[in-house]
């Protein structure tokens, strides 16, 4: 059984998803509880081991869609989803020609898409290995 602070913490938390987070939780607390009272520390233990640590890309991912999302609300830009998939798409295939060392068939390989989709997204995107010059993008 929840203690009283317990219970009072719980309600403070936000959950998404249709409560099944919050189920989730309290199951995770029952557990750790070994048939003792639920405290607020161990719903808290529970908590702290349904959220895994976000990675620095996630991060950075998160606030360019906040960003994105602030400026769609600000009517400064429109589409944020294209331009979203677009920006991932243009790093993607960046990092992936890079890599490859200017290799399309490996790149296409690792990509999991043909070569002429690679060749097509490079000429779009002035990746190409013929678009370098002298350095790599």
């Amino acid at each position: 059984m929840p203690t009283a602070d317990a219970m009072a913490f719980l309600k403070e938390q936000p959950w998404p998803g249709n409560g099944r987070e919050l189920r989730n939780i309290v199951r995770t607390a029952l557990l750790l509880a070994r048939g003792y009272p639920i405290t607020d520390k161990i719903v808290k233990d529970a908590l702290a081991q349904a959220r895994l640590p976000q990675s620095s890309a996630d991060r950075r991912i998160a606030a360019y869609v906040s960003e994105l999302l602030a400026k769609a609300e600000r009517g400064e830009v429109e589409n944020i989803h294209t331009v979203l998939i677009e920006a991932v798409e243009i790093e993607l295939y960046r990092q992936a020609i890079r890599q490859a060392n200017g290799d399309q068939a490996k790149d296409a390989g690792w990509l999991g898409v043909s070569r002429p989709t690679i060749r097509e997204k490079l000429l779009k995107y002035n990746l190409h290995p013929s678009q370098w010059g002298t350095a790599a993008p």
